[in-house]
């Protein structure tokens, strides 16, 4: 690998890793932009899948003991029925189209944090709905985070209810979008390889995030987050563009 490869994937996985360690959520939202800076896009939804997958179990392993499980389980449903689609999209679309698609879904969910904006119900039949689009994004763009955020705010969830909850959702649909993914050989050696670089990204970027979430309060993080996501989606799109 390139050094300025290794380098621009350990600054996406570090700096993804450490804001999912303040939220809960963010790691393939924040990841995937920066990562199609560096590496083709279709590498990148496979990079940021497997990585994931031990930055939510190692989110869970300090959350589980809040997890509503009465909501985990119509969300799950929900995400396993949407991913066969994902998956043929992230097939199907070329990867400089899919480097477009991904910088306008994270634009979209900064506008949607930026405005405050929440679902106006809450029940299964929402927790179903956005399991599914959560699923079909998970194995497309790897940005499943939005729908599940939504729905889960709707149901007023107190903080660590909210992390145990989603970070749950994550780890158990990661399982599944795994096994997709290597059924289907997303998981080619230059993916494998770049993947080396997760597990110390993760540990240092989750020390980083526990101090950071000691030190700084929600309404001044908050801010700083929807810059990072609106900058790293900007250059993405732009990359795209550019070539």
């Amino acid at each position: 690998m390139q050094a300025v490869v290794i380098v621009g994937l350990a600054a996406a996985l570090l700096v993804a890793s450490t804001v999912q360690a303040v939220t809960g959520f963010g790691f393939a939202l924040l990841s995937m932009p920066l990562l199609t800076l560096v590496i083709d896009a279709k590498d990148a939804v496979a990079l940021s899948t497997l990585v994931g997958a031990l930055a939510s179990f190692n989110l869970l392993a300090r959350t589980y003991r809040s997890v509503r499980w009465d909501l985990t389980r119509w969300l799950l449903v929900g995400a396993v029925a949407g991913m066969p689609l994902g998956l043929v999209v992230l097939v199907v679309v070329p990867a400089r189209t899919l480097q477009v698609i991904i910088a306008a879904a994270v634009l979209c969910f900064v506008v949607v944090l930026a405005r405050g904006w929440r679902l106006g119900e809450a029940g299964p039949r929402v927790e179903l709905a956005a399991g599914f689009v959560s699923g079909v994004l998970n194995t497309s763009v790897s940005t499943n985070g939005p729908p599940l955020v939504l729905a889960l705010q709707a149901r007023g969830l107190e903080p660590e209810a909210f992390r145990g909850t989603i970070s749950t959702v994550f780890a158990a649909s990661s399982l599944v979008a795994n096994a997709l993914f290597a059924a289907s050989g997303r998981y080619t050696t230059t993916v494998l390889a770049y993947a080396a670089l997760g597990p110390p990204m993760l540990l240092l970027g989750a020390a980083v995030g526990r101090r950071a979430g000691r030190r700084l309060a929600p309404d001044r993080f908050r801010p700083l987050v929807l810059a990072l996501l609106v900058t790293a989606a900007v250059s993405a799109a732009m990359s795209a563009f550019i070539g």
